[in-house]
């Protein structure tokens, strides 16, 4: 099942408990949204808010 590149909404809430540090030198969010873009995917970023607030939140972007 393939997905056209305005469907691609992507939830990087797991950036509020990634951290870089001496081991973690890189920036999670900037590579997993530069290898998505560079697949050809226009990237809706979700709001941090509760569960409800953020599935809400993609349903109204897919109009389910």
């Amino acid at each position: 099942m393939g997905y056209a590149a305005a469907d691609c909404v992507l939830d990087l809430s797991c950036r509020a408990i990634y951290a870089q540090d001496e081991e973690r030198t890189l920036d999670f969010g900037a590579l997993v949204r530069e290898a998505y873009e560079s697949l050809g995917f226009s990237l809706v970023d979700v709001p941090l808010a509760p569960v409800e607030g953020r599935a809400a939140f993609i349903r109204q972007r897919i109009g389910a």
